[in-house]
């Protein structure tokens, strides 16, 4: 797994920095980074775009477009070559460069995000 330390710098407090900061990290990482690219039409701004909305507390699942939705359960799913390396890099990302705290707050989000009529422990429909 790419070590996250050599991108790591201050927290970044702002959630629209905090997604800038991911995307240069995920960028960086060789198989997330072909995916990524792949999912969004070679298009790193909707995938920016779609981060800031998965970051942002307000945000639903019906909110999300069918990028975000698919990143969304790529994060959370922990499934295939990708689920399996993508959410140890997210949760490494959010501990390096979020606020102490703010990283579990968004893990919960995204939690929230990836339930689907209340599975993956969220017992609110979506």
């Amino acid at each position: 797994m790419q070590l996250v330390s050599n991108i790591a710098g201050q927290p970044v407090a702002a959630n629209g920095d905090l997604a800038f900061a991911m995307v240069a990290a995920l960028r960086k990482h060789p198989h997330v980074s072909n995916v990524l690219t792949h999912i969004s039409g070679q298009s790193w701004a909707r995938v920016e775009q779609s981060l800031r909305l998965i970051l942002d507390a307000k945000t639903t699942r019906r909110d999300l477009t069918p990028l975000g939705r698919n990143m969304v359960d790529l994060m959370w799913a922990e499934t295939g070559v990708t689920g399996r390396i993508f959410k140890p890099y997210l949760l490494q990302l959010l501990a390096a460069l979020s606020e102490p705290g703010t990283a579990g707050d968004i893990i919960e989000q995204i939690g929230r995000l990836a339930a689907v009529d209340g599975v993956s422990g969220d017992s609110r429909p979506v």
